[in-house]
C-alpha cells in the first residue's frame, strides 16, 4: 500500500512539474527576463513567443529562434547536441552556450529559479517524445 501511495505521489508530482513547465513555456507564468534594458514579465517572457508551439522554432524580423525540442538540444540530428541541464540553464539565464559563445542579444536573459528550470526542462523532455 505504501509503495502504491509513493508511486501515485511521484506520478502526480511529475505531472505537476510538466504542467508548470508547459505554463512557463506557453504563457510565461511566473517568468521574469530582460532584453537589454527592457524587462519582460509573464506572457511577454513566454518561450513560445519566439520558439513557437509545439517547440518547432520560429523567426521574426530576420532573427530565427531554434526549435527547443530536448532531443535536438541534447544531441538529436539537426540540433546543437551539447545541452545538458546545467548548460541549458546557463543559456537561458546568462545567454551563454555550452561552448562559451553568447546567444543572440535578442534572446532574453531569464531569472529561472531551480524549480522553474527543472519544470521547463522536464516539459521540453516530455514534449520531445510526443
Amino acid at each position: 500500500m505504501k509503495a502504491l501511495l509513493l508511486a501515485s505521489f511521484a506520478a502526480f508530482a511529475a505531472s505537476a512539474i510538466s504542467t508548470d513547465g508547459e505554463m512557463l513555456y506557453r504563457n510565461g507564468t511566473g517568468l521574469r527576463a530582460s532584453v537589454g534594458q527592457v524587462e519582460l514579465i509573464e506572457n511577454k517572457a513566454a518561450c513560445a513567443n519566439c520558439h513557437r508551439h509545439p517547440l518547432d522554432g520560429g523567426g521574426e524580423g530576420g532573427v530565427s529562434a531554434p526549435p527547443l525540442a530536448w532531443d535536438l538540444l541534447a544531441g538529436g540530428e539537426g540540433g546543437p547536441g551539447r545541452y545538458d541541464f546545467a548548460g541549458f540553464v546557463a543559456a537561458v539565464n546568462a545567454g551563454r552556450r555550452p561552448d562559451g559563445a553568447m546567444l543572440h542579444s535578442l534572446m532574453p536573459r531569464y531569472a529561472l529559479d531551480e524549480g522553474q528550470a527543472h519544470a521547463l526542462v522536464d516539459y521540453l523532455k516530455r514534449s520531445s517524445s510526443i
